[in-house]
């Protein structure tokens, strides 16, 4: 009869061959996006409880709301290059262009400017949130360095 360590040791090779490795799953997380907030509040209550090793601070990822940094429909105080119909097509449902807040937060948000997101953003309980309020400005660049950084996280969250 085999040994338990055994028998675990046989299924993690064969999910090692039909699971990517780390390099692997952050240049395919770099790319992706997503558009069921379901799945999207699972990743971002996954990886705010990563790094808070707060159990507690997520109890339910279905309370949260999906908050788009950059706007459905960013509003005249938004870079025209942003509010670009190509500009949104490629950038709007990108990982990094995702937070979670609070319903009544996400609603002061609406369309409004990234500075005045960021004063909604510093009273988030959440971490991934109000690290947001360290940023100048919302750009094409710090949506894909967020969502790189997003992928490290998201790979040191799910280990095989």
């Amino acid at each position: 009869m085999r040994k338990p360590d055994s028998k675990m040791k046989d299924v993690k090779e064969l999910l090692l061959n039909i699971w990517p490795n780390d390099d692997e799953f952050k240049s395919s997380f770099k790319e992706k996006t997503l558009s069921s907030p379901r799945i999207i509040k699972y990743l971002f209550a996954r990886m705010e409880v990563a790094i808070t090793q707060d159990d507690s601070l997520i109890p339910n990822p279905e309370t949260l709301s999906v908050e788009h940094i950059l706007p459905k429909k960013p509003g005249a105080k938004w870079p025209p290059k942003m509010r670009s119909v190509e500009f949104l097509k490629e950038h709007l449902s990108k990982i990094g262009n995702f937070t979670i807040l609070t319903e009544p937060m996400n609603r002061d948000c609406e369309s409004r400017e990234f500075q005045f997101k960021k004063t909604i953003y510093k009273d988030s309980r959440y971490k991934l949130t109000n690290t947001l309020c360290q940023i100048s400005d919302w750009s094409e660049t710090v949506i894909e360095q967020r969502q790189a950084e997003l992928a490290e996280l998201a790979a040191s969250t799910w280990v095989i």
